[in-house]
Formats: structure tokens, sequence, C-alpha cells
């Protein structure tokens, strides 16, 4: 169905095949008392928001009109709600690092948008649509003479509504050097000025009350829509400024209420068990249910938390790796390969190694390279890191990063110059408590999609690097499993580990380039494997 076929059509006779029903059927349905359900759904600002979700048949009728509707509206940048590829995030991204923030509510939102609005929409442009046909369309649409919260088309309809009103509201918005979003009925203002420059958008009363300034109600008036004056929020300075819900004074974030309570259930898990905590969150729950229902709670949270902070943030990825080894189900695993590195975050799992032929008292190594802990709390590294240009072993070995600047020395356990291959322990930090730790996962095979980590020309405050790689061609070289990676990888990278998309360990980095026309190798897992059961140690 598209609009140029609607626009031919005069009658029920006609309309009906379009939507692959009989007319008579049509006619009922949109008469019917039955076309909805009813039934309320908790708000998280408390009290219950009623829903009318269309039946079976409403819901099928919506449906076939809902790309008649998309054809129609494209979303501006300022739109959020109910947009493709959008969300609470990309909303309140705009906005962040702002000086004042504003939020408005629209109060009762669909319901403020009647059936004659809806009418209207298929009269006007681009639809043109005969009076008839707009009348059936608005009937499909609307529930009790007005738009349903629950309506398929409702979003798109709601948006389209809200047109008009979006373009004043972003203009008046721009005179002032702000930004405006829109994300369904929560609307946000921003600007870098100071409040006293915002009178048209926010007044002050003589008690100091922040009310909306008259050219903002003035814009609602003409539109058709009130305030909902509970809920008109004004932020400023150095207090905490949220937009639907996400945190915006110095990078979209989540309330640290709200990641406090994520992260004590993620490690009540992972103390005392998923069945545990499933049965004291759902005691009226049969014991498997509790558990499917808490896990699929906390991957909505997890998954909720990455799409906020973004992927490759190192809260996020920490708490979805301790969240998979808790439960250890493959269809509720949250990414974390971002566990890696993100220049905004201290990394976990992985270490700076430097090492020479006498103690080192700051970190000046005559050799570095990269290490990682695996799940044991013992250290993999390149065995060719630990030689000095005498080819002997160094006899002083330390680790450091960003996030424990200080020097620990390390004790070799293992080395295998051939395989390239270096097993160490932290004798003066014990790693097993390290929170991101890597287990080891099975050889690389040719095309595989993998990450290498590691500090290249590591200098105070740097973060590791994250490069994604393609498997080009695995090999072998005396014996010794090798692969080649499409990566420009650098020397201080060395016995960095290279990972998979669960975060397993796959090899570790064995070469780098000091040219794009290079190849870069790594020594596959099986190695490592070897290098640890031939010398009793436990990985």
């Amino acid at each position: 169905m598209t609009i140029k076929n609607l626009q031919g059509v005069h009658s029920y006779g006609a309309l009906a095949p379009l939507f692959s029903v009989t007319p008579a059927a049509l006619k009922a349905q949109l008469y019917s008392a039955k076309g909805y359900s009813s039934f309320n759904i908790p708000k998280k600002s408390g009290g219950f928001r009623l829903i009318h979700a269309p039946t079976k048949i409403r819901k099928q009728l919506q449906r076939a009109l809902l790309p008649v509707l998309n054809e129609a509206y494209k979303a501006p940048s300022f739109v959020h709600g109910f947009v493709d590829k959008r969300s609470v995030r990309s909303n309140a991204q705009p906005h962040v690092q702002a000086r004042t923030v504003v939020n408005v509510d629209l109060a009762d939102f669909f319901q403020s948008i009647s059936f004659k609005r809806i009418r209207g929409v298929f009269l006007a442009p681009p639809f043109r649509f005969d009076w008839t046909i707009s009348n059936i369309l608005a009937q499909i649409c609307c529930y009790g003479g007005a738009l349903p919260a629950g309506g398929v088309t409702s979003p798109t309809l709601s948006n389209m509504i809200c047109a008009r009103m979006d373009k004043k509201l972003v203009r008046l918005s721009r005179r002032l050097g702000g930004e405006y979003s829109r994300y369904a009925d929560d609307l946000t203002f921003s600007f870098r000025r100071p409040l006293a420059q915002l009178s048209s958008i926010v007044a002050v009363d003589a008690s100091g009350n922040y009310l909306p300034g008259a050219a903002l109600l003035e814009i609602f008036n003409a539109e058709g829509f009130s305030l909902n004056p509970v809920k008109f929020r004004v932020a400023t300075g150095a207090a905490r400024k949220l937009v639907t819900g996400v945190v915006v004074n110095h990078r979209t974030n989540v309330p640290r209420k709200w990641l406090r309570a994520l992260e004590s259930k993620i490690y009540a898990i992972t103390r005392f068990g998923v069945g545990a905590i499933a049965a004291q969150e759902f005691p009226d729950v049969a014991p498997e249910s509790a558990r499917y229902r808490l896990l699929r709670q906390l991957h909505g949270r997890i998954s909720y938390l990455r799409m906020i902070r973004g992927a490759g943030d190192w809260v996020a990825s920490d708490l979805a790796y301790r969240f998979n080894k808790a439960h250890g189900e493959n269809q509720l695993r949250v990414p974390c390969t971002e566990l890696i590195s993100n220049p905004q975050r201290v990394p976990r799992g992985v270490w700076v190694l430097g090492c020479s032929a006498s103690t080192m008292h700051f970190f000046d190594p005559q050799n570095q390279g990269t290490a990682f802990v695996t799940s044991s709390g013992l250290l993999v590294t390149a065995a060719h890191v630990l030689l000095l240009d005498s080819g002997d072993v160094a006899g002083y070995i330390y680790i450091i990063n960003e996030r424990a600047k200080k020097l620990r020395r390390c004790e070799l356990l293992a080395i295998d110059v051939e395989a390239d291959v270096a097993i160490l322990k932290a004798s003066e930090h014990n790693l097993e408590v390290e929170r991101s730790r890597f287990s080891l996962g099975n050889d690389p095979q040719s095309q595989d999609s993998v990450v290498a980590v590691g500090y290249s020309d590591y200098g105070s405050g740097d973060t590791a690097t994250m490069l994604q790689a393609s498997v080009q061609k695995v090999f072998k070289f005396n014996s010794i499993k090798k692969a080649q990676v499409g990566a420009f990888i650098s020397g201080g990278m060395s016995g960095g580990p290279v990972v998979d998309s669960a975060c397993r360990v796959r090899g570790l980095v064995h070469k780098g380039v000091s040219s794009a026309a290079g190849v870069s190798e790594i020594i596959c897992v099986e190695a490592i494997i070897r290098v640890a059961v031939s010398n009793s140690l436990s990985l």
C-alpha cells in the first residue's frame, strides 16, 4: 500500500482490498467495541500509564497502514522517539556539557491528539486523501476519540502531529544559541549561556521558582498541547542534568544510584549464585522461571548501560564479562569485546610489561611489551620481550598500567623462546582478585574476526590500544602454529592477548610491523596451553 494507491480510493469497497479484508469486515471492525484491550503499566516516576493495545484484526489494519505513514514522515535530526536507529542516548547527546538544561513534559500526550487532528493529517499534504477515506483511516488509528498509547500507528502519527510544533521550538532554541530535541512527550532544551538570557524559555517568579517562558507557552497553546507543570525542570551549573533519564553533565551516563544497584546485583550473583538471588528476587516464581527472569532483567540492564555509555566502555564491559561468567548461557551473553580498551576508562586485565638487567625504581625498561591476566591469576606474555640484547633472560621483570602506577615485580615461571611464550606470576600483587581476566579459547581459523590488545610505546597515562583484525592465514613454522592478521600492530603490543567476541584468548601478539607493508603475526593459543601443561601450570 502506498500514498498513490490511497489517493485514488473513495469508498469502503475500494479501500478494503488494500487491507486484505472484505468491506463488511472493515466496517464491522471500525464500529466494534472489541478493537482494543486496555491495561495499566507502572511509570518510572510512580503511578500507572493506561495502555490501549489493538486486538489482532485492528493491529493487522494498522500494520498495513504503517508503511504509508513512514513514506510520508521523515524524522528531522532533533526527533528521537519512535525513530529507527535513534534512542534515549542519541536524544541526550546534543545536550552533553551544556550550561543550562530545561526539561519539558507534555501532559496527556496521546490523549491530547484527537480523532479530528488525525483525520486532518490524512486530508492534508502529502496525503490529500478523500474525506471519506481520511475518516476511515482515522478510525483505524484512533480509540475513544483520540490516539491510543498502544497503537501501532500512534508513534509515527504523534511525530507527524508534532512536526509543526517541533519546527517552531527548534527555531526558538536556535535563536538563543541552544539545542532542542524531543523523545515522544519529553522535550529538552540546552544552552551554553546563563539562565538570565533565556526568559522566553524559562521565567522565574518572585519566590525563585522556575516557570515556562511566555514564548514556550504560546507555541504549546497554538499547537494544542499543554505542559505538565510537575515535570518542568531546569538544571544549571554543576547540578545533575538529566535528559530522558540520561545524565549529560560530562558525557552520556546513567545515574550513579542506578549503576550502584546494578553493580551490587552482579556482585551478588557472582558471590552467591544466580539461583539464590533469583529466589530472593522472585520468591513466588518457580526456580527455573525465576532464574531466567533475573538473567533477562540483568541482560537488559547491562545492554542499556552499554548503549548509554557507548560500546567500548570499561564499566559496562566489565559488568558484561562478570555477568557472562556467572551464568554461562550462550543465548544470554552480553557482548564484551569492548572490555579491552577505551581512552576514557582505565583498563583491567592487561598490563604493560617492562624488563631490565637491574632493578627499576621507575618505569624505564630496556624492553617493553604487554602481558595479560589469565583466569588463574597468572600472566602470559611473549618470550622475546624478556630477552635482553645479550640473549639472556632479564633478571628484573615488572608490570604497570595507568590504573596501578606502582611497579610490581614478577617471577618467571616458564619460558619457551621457540614458541615465544612466557608465563609469570606477580609476586607483589595478587592478580587472582582482578575482576577482568581472560579465559583461553581455541586456535583461530582463517577469516575469523579478532581483536589484538596491547600497549604501544607506553608513556605514563597511556591506555591500551585495541585493533580489530581479520585472520588472513594460519600456518606452522618449526611446529609452532601461527597466524597472520590484517592489522598494523606495533612492537610494544608484543605479548598482548588476541581475543574473539566472547573475550576468549585465541592467541598472543608475536610480531608487530614497522610499516603498513609488513605483516603482523600472532602465536596461536595452542602454544600457550602447551607451555603451561609442560610446566604443570594452570591458566
